[in-house]
Parts: structure tokens; C-alpha cells; sequence
């Protein structure tokens, strides 16, 4: 059995891989990818700030990549993330992703369509019956609030380490526009 930590992980470098994946075919690939690392690191200061629910409205209100880091940070949140017992088995509820833009690219599902994977272990999910992490930050108590934003801090660290790890910087060298 995985510690949460390590679920927290495991589900981080899945959506970085998948985003890193969907935005290789990019014609503005370099500028995507570093969008992404940046808002990934900034994601966590700007809760510490401003609070959870003003940065996830404001990371909502952008489009591009900081939707798609809410769609991430909402997923988690909400409990839309299942663990079974196959290798890369994570699964998001298909229109969680779609509606934020949360990559699945390299999930291996044997299952049949519609079926649920085998759920090994719960993770913290403050928002669980609400449809968006919005909703839930408005109409949840203080506690859940609370436990919320611990929990997004500690989930979007491993977002940002990975995004830090797995994107490079784009080579000056290739941007004919800067000067030495």
C-alpha cells in the first residue's frame, strides 16, 4: 500500500507527463511548456498570499495553462482521482477532464468503458460532492477550508517539482529574437 504522499506524487507526474505530452505537438511548444512550469511554481505562493479560493479563481478566470492547473488542483480536491492495482492506473472522471483540460495521455485502462477502477485508497477530498472546487470553497465550512488549502499545498508541491524536473527551459539560442 502507497502512503497518501506517495499517491499525491504519483498523480502529480501523471498530469505533468500528460501535459507535457499534449503540448510536444504544439507549434508554440516552448512558450506552453514554460507557461506551465511557471504557473506550476507559482500556483503554491499564491495560496500562501492570497488564500486557496482567490487563487483558484484566479487560476479559473485565465485561460490555457492556468485552467488547465486548476483542473488539476480541482480534480485532487474533489476526489476525482481513482487508484487501482495496475501500473499507471490512475483514472479521472472523463468529464472532470474534459471540462478543465486535465490530461489522461499514457493511462493504461483494461477495464471496459463506464466501469470504475478498483479504489485502493481514499485520498483527503474536502469537496468531494461538489462538481467544481468553487463551489465546494463557497459552500463548505471553515474546517474543510482549511484542510483544503493544507492539502493543495501539499499536492501542488509535487506539481511543481515535477514540472521543474520534467520541462527544461527553452535554449536562448533558439529564440532568434533574444540578444546576446
Amino acid at each position: 500500500m502507497q502512503t497518501l504522499q506517495q499517491l499525491r506524487a504519483r498523480y502529480a507526474l501523471e498530469q505533468v507527463e500528460a501535459a507535457r505530452k499534449e503540448m510536444a505537438g504544439d507549434k508554440d511548444q516552448k512558450k506552453n511548456l514554460g507557461e506551465f512550469k511557471a504557473y506550476a511554481a507559482q500556483f503554491p505562493a499564491m495560496i500562501r498570499m492570497n488564500g486557496l479560493g482567490q487563487a483558484a479563481a484566479f487560476y479559473r478566470s485565465k485561460k490555457s495553462t492556468h485552467e488547465r492547473l486548476y483542473g488539476i488542483l480541482s480534480c485532487w480536491l474533489r476526489g476525482q482521482v481513482r487508484f487501482d492495482e495496475r501500473p499507471s492506473g490512475i483514472s479521472v472522471a472523463p468529464d472532470d477532464a474534459r471540462a478543465h483540460g486535465v490530461g489522461v495521455a499514457g493511462v493504461e485502462r483494461s477495464e471496459p468503458p463506464g466501469s470504475e477502477p478498483v479504489i485502493l485508497r481514499r485520498i483527503p477530498a474536502p469537496y468531494r460532492e461538489y462538481g467544481d472546487l468553487l463551489d465546494g470553497i463557497t459552500h463548505k465550512d471553515m474546517g474543510a477550508y482549511r484542510l483544503a488549502q493544507a492539502e493543495a499545498l501539499l499536492f501542488l508541491d509535487w506539481v511543481k517539482k515535477f514540472a521543474t524536473a520534467m520541462i527544461t527551459a527553452p535554449d536562448p539560442a533558439d529564440n532568434p529574437e533574444s540578444e546576446p
